[in-house]
C-alpha cells in the first residue's frame, strides 16, 4: 500500500514513477480538481468510490464525536466556546471530516487490499502515517513539507495585517456614516443580523431577510427596535454602509469597537498557539487532526472577529445603551456564544432570544451537544423554531423544553402553498452550493452524465460563486444543452421535473413544487442532505452513471409530500412570538 501526500511535488514524483503498473486508488481530501487530474493522467488506474463508506462512517460516529468533543471541553471558558473545534460546524471545522477520512482509511487498510491513498491534508496524512505507517510505503517530499509550513506563516501574517486594516477602516466608516443613533433614556430591542451586497432591493433599500415582519410587529407593540448589523463583505463595507445610512433604526457593530479592543483580541489570539497534546478517538491517534483545527483558529481571523463582539457589547454598556431584549439568528455558532457570554456579564437582565431561521441537516453537528455541555455552554433564554420537525429535533437532542417555542418560518412559509409544475416540463435543474469544491464535484458528475443528451440542463450557481472557475475545471465550455440561469428557483421549477443537488434547501423547495429531487452522494464531503430521513421522497446517486439511472426512475417517486415541508416550515404564529417580548 502507498500513502501519498496529494500536493504538487510529491504527486508529480509519484505519478511519474508509476507508469508501468495499474493501481486502485482513493482520494481523501476536498480538492475535487486534484482528484480529477489523477483520473485524467492515469485513465488505466481504477478509482475506488468511497462515497457510501464515507457517509456511513459519518453517520456511525457522529454521536460519538459530539460526546468526544464534550469530553475535552474546557469548562466555562469563552476562549474554548469561541473555537471551531467546540463549535463542530462542518462548514468551518475540518476535524470531523478528517476523522471520517482516517476511519475510512483504517477500514480499507485493515481489509488488506493493495491500493494508493492520495491524502490532501497534512493532518490526515500524519494521522494515517502515525497509525498505519508501518504497513505502507510513505511518499512525501521535503519541498512540500517546507512549502506547507511557509504557506501557513504567510497566511498568518497576511490575515493579521488585514484584520487590523479592515477593522480600523470599518470603525472609522461606521462612526462617520452611521454614528450613534441611540437615546440613552430608552430601552431597546436589539436584533442582530448579517448584511451583504445582496441585502438591498433594486432601489438600494435595505431588506432584512432573516426576521421577516418581526421588527415591524415589535415596533407596533411599543418596542424600540434597532437592527444591529454585522457586514459580511469587508471589501464593500463602505458601499454597504452608505446604503444603510438612510435607515434610522440601524447600527453597525464596528461603531463600538476600538483599536484597544483589536490589540487585546490579537494578543489573546497569539497567546493561544496550539499546545502539543495527545488525542485519541477510540483506538486511533488523532492529535494532528485536533491540533490542525486549533492552528486554523490561530492563523485565520474568524475567532478574532467573533471575539470583538464581546468587546462591542461591553462598550455598548459603557455608552449607556439599555437593552431589554437581544434577538439573534440561532445556529449555535461561536459568535452567538460569545455574544451571550457578554450579555450575561454586562446585561444580566436582558432577555436573549434565538431564532432558528435556517433549515439544517442532522449532520450539522453545531446544533448538537451533551447534557454535560449544558452546564457550561452559552445558550439563549428562548429559541423560536421554524417548525415542529426542528422543535422535535432540539427536544430529543437535550434542549430544555421550556426554552423552545414554535414560531414558524419567515423565510420559507411561502412554500406552504404548493406550486404545481406544468405537465410538459422535462428539464433538469442543478443547484450548487457556495463551496467551489462541492460545486465542482457536482458539475463534474452532471457534465459526464448529460453532456451528450438533448434534455435541457439548467445550472443555478450560488450568487456569490464563480461559475467560470467551476466549469473550467472540467471543460473549456459547457455543452449546448447546458444553460446558466440565475432566475428565482420558483421560475426555474416551471421548466423542470427533476432537481439534482448536494447540500441545499432547494430539495425542500422542490418537494413543495412537485419536483423530484436527486441527491448526489459525495466522495469528498460529509453529506448535509436535508432529506436523508425521507428516502422515499428522493433518489440518490453516487456518480454520473447512477444519475442517468436515477433520471429513468423519477416516475416511481411520489411527489405529493407536502407534509415534509409543513413539518419544517410552519405558518408564522404572531401571538407566540410577540408574547416572548412581554
Amino acid at each position: 500500500m502507498y500513502l501519498v501526500l496529494a500536493q504538487k511535488h510529491t504527486m508529480e514524483n509519484f505519478l511519474n514513477k508509476k507508469e508501468a503498473r495499474t493501481f486502485s486508488w482513493i482520494y481523501l481530501g476536498e480538492n475535487v480538481t486534484n482528484a480529477i487530474r489523477i483520473e485524467k493522467e492515469k485513465p488505466n488506474w481504477t478509482r475506488i468510490s468511497i462515497a457510501n463508506l464515507l457517509q456511513e462512517t459519518a453517520k456511525k460516529i457522529a454521536n460519538e464525536y459530539v460526546e468526544y468533543i464534550s469530553g475535552i471541553t474546557k469548562k466555562k471558558d469563552i476562549s474554548w466556546w469561541a473555537s471551531r473545534i467546540s463549535e463542530k460546524n462542518p462548514f468551518i471545522s475540518k476535524a470531523f471530516l478528517h476523522l471520517c477520512y482516517l476511519k475510512v482509511a483504517a477500514e480499507l487498510i485493515t481489509n488488506g487490499e493493495e491500493m494508493i491513498f492520495f491524502v490532501e491534508d497534512m493532518d490526515v496524512f500524519e494521522s494515517i502515517k502515525t497509525n498505519f505507517g508501518k504497513m505502507m510505503t510513505v511518499n512525501i517530499t521535503i519541498i512540500d513539507r517546507i512549502t506547507g509550513m511557509c504557506s501557513l506563516i504567510k497566511k498568518f501574517i497576511i490575515n493579521k495585517i488585514w484584520f487590523f486594516i479592515s477593522n480600523i477602516q470599518q470603525e472609522i466608516i461606521s462612526k462617520k456614516l452611521i454614528g450613534n443613533r441611540i437615546n440613552n433614556h430608552e430601552k431597546y430591542t436589539i436584533m442582530h443580523t448579517f448584511v451583504n451586497k445582496n441585502s438591498f432591493d433594486n432601489n438600494g433599500n435595505f431588506k432584512e431577510t432573516y426576521f421577516g415582519e418581526m421588527p415591524n410587529w415589535l415596533s407596533s407593540h411599543g418596542k424600540q427596535v434597532v437592527i444591529l448589523i454585522r457586514v459580511l463583505d469587508s471589501v464593500a463595507y463602505k458601499t454597504i454602509a452608505n446604503k444603510l445610512a438612510k435607515n434610522n433604526n440601524i447600527l453597525l457593530w464596528n461603531r463600538y469597537i476600538t483599536v484597544y479592543d483589536l490589540l487585546k483580541v490579537f494578543i489573546d489570539n497569539v497567546l493561544q498557539f496550539p499546545k502539543i497534546k495527545r488525542y485519541h478517538f477510540e483506538n486511533l491517534e488523532i492529535s494532528s487532526i485536533i491540533i490542525n483545527d486549533e492552528l486554523n483558529d490561530w492563523i485565520e481571523n474568524r475567532r478574532c472577529s467573533d471575539m470583538l463582539l464581546y468587546y462591542g457589547i461591553k462598550n455598548m454598556k459603557k455608552n449607556g445603551i439599555h437593552i431589554s431584549e437581544f434577538v439573534h439568528t440561532y445556529e449555535n455558532h461561536a459568535w452567538e456564544k460569545i455574544s451571550i457570554c457578554a450579555l450575561r456579564k454586562f446585561y444580566p437582565e436582558t432577555k436573549i432570544i434565538g431564532y432558528q431561521h435556517a433549515a439544517f441537516s442532522n449532520m450539522q453537528l453545531n446544533y448538537f451537544f451533551t447534557k454535560k455541555d449544558l452546564e457550561t455552554m452559552y445558550l439563549p433564554d428562548k429559541i423560536i423554531t421554524s417548525g415542529k420537525y426542528y422543535q422535535d429535533i432540539f427536544s430529543e437532542a437535550g434542549y430544555p423544553k421550556k426554552m423552545l417555542v414554535m414560531g414558524g418560518s419567515f423565510r420559507f412559509s411561502y412554500l406552504l402553498t404548493q406550486r404545481k409544475k406544468p405537465g410538459n416540463a422535462n428539464g433538469i435543474l442543478v443547484t450548487f452550493t457556495l463551496d467551489e469544491n462541492q460545486a465542482t464535484e457536482l458539475y463534474h458528475e452532471v457534465f459526464e452524465a448529460f453532456k451528450d443528451e438533448n434534455t435541457e440542463v439548467i445550472l443555478k450557481f450560488h450568487p456569490f460563486a464563480s461559475p467560470k472557475k467551476v466549469i473550467n475545471a472540467i471543460s473549456t465550455e459547457i455543452p449546448k444543452n447546458f444553460n446558466l440561469n440565475n432566475n428565482k428557483i420558483s421560475e426555474l421549477f416551471e421548466k423542470c421535473n427533476v432537481l439534482i443537488y448536494t447540500t441545499s434547501t432547494t430539495c425542500i423547495e422542490a418537494i413543495a413544487a412537485g419536483i423530484v429531487p436527486i441527491h448526489l452522494e459525495s466522495n469528498h464531503f460529509i453529506d448535509m442532505d436535508q432529506l436523508a430521513e425521507y428516502p422515499e421522497a428522493r433518489l440518490v446517486a453516487k456518480n454520473s452513471m447512477e444519475l442517468i439511472m436515477s433520471i429513468k426512475k423519477t416516475k416511481e417517486i411520489d411527489t405529493n409530500k407536502m407534509e415534509i415541508v409543513k413539518e419544517r416550515f410552519s405558518e408564522i404564529n404572531k401571538e407566540k412570538i410577540i408574547a416572548l417580548f412581554e
